[in-house]
């Protein structure tokens, strides 16, 4: 689960999930702050409701008939973070 006050890795690909996805300025800091809360909360209220703030297991499956972030495209956001400067 992700939530306010964790700090990981899952949080920093999660903050450039919602970068893609809403275009917001979020900070891909891995720190599950109050920005992130909020723009979890935008992501959750546009594709699957309810606004919960809070990441779980199934709403890393956001779907907007086109979208699903799995665990396939974290490791790519991921790999992405490794080879940025």
């Amino acid at each position: 689960m992700l939530a306010r006050g964790v700090r990981s890795d899952d949080v920093r690909a999660w903050q450039l999930t919602l970068r893609a996805l809403l275009g917001p300025p979020v900070a891909s800091d891995g720190i599950f702050g109050a920005q992130t809360e909020a723009a979890t909360r935008a992501s959750q209220q546009r594709f699957h409701g309810p606004a919960t703030g809070v990441v779980r297991r199934g709403d890393l499956r956001i779907s907007a008939s086109t979208w699903v972030v799995g665990p396939d495209t974290r490791r790519a956001v991921q790999a992405a973070l490794t080879a940025a400067p």
